[in-house]
């Protein structure tokens, strides 16, 4: 009787297993742009580097910005002083998108990659993002953004580069 339960139990729990995609329960298309994420700030070079399982991102000036996951198919990079001061900052947001999705015709970006079908993005800001009255910030704020504008699916050139 006791060996009868264990082998019906064994056989519910491989069934379970079986009726997801993946014994973690999740679907095993789903991509997990933040799965391990970290955020490193290198002294030397005053690089900041962020790095998941999907991807690692390099951009300058490290320390004046940083991340927020918003899901696990959508991480915003932004400017820490324009943030705090309520003007958005966004400098770009990584995005998992279907195939077919259309935002790319409707606001600036570039396709980075495609992992498991799907298509991984940057979608830039269309507008002013930081306090153009305020030099030294606008400075700050254009620097870190102009690298991001060159991110793109030519990986040599991207400091975007998908894992």
């Amino acid at each position: 009787m006791k060996k009868t339960i264990i082998v019906m139990l064994s056989m519910i729990m491989a069934i379970s297993c079986l009726a997801l995609t993946s014994c973690g329960g999740g679907n095993s298309d789903e991509i997990d742009l933040s799965a391990n994420i970290t955020k490193t700030d290198d002294s030397s070079t005053g690089d900041g580097v962020v790095e998941s399982d999907v991807f690692k991102l390099t951009l300058p000036n490290g320390a004046s910005w940083d991340y927020e996951v918003v899901s696990p198919t959508e991480i915003v990079f932004f400017n820490k002083a324009a943030k705090d001061a309520d003007l958005g900052g966004t400098l770009f947001t990584l995005k998992v998108l279907e195939k077919d999705d259309t935002t790319l015709e409707a606001v600036p970006g570039a396709v980075v990659g495609e992992k498991n079908g799907k298509n991984i993005t940057a979608v830039f800001t269309s507008d002013v993002q930081y306090d153009i009255e305020d030099e030294a910030a606008s400075k700050e704020y254009m620097d870190v953004f102009s690298v991001v504008q060159t991110i793109s699916d030519d990986a040599s050139a991207s400091p975007l580069v998908l894992k």
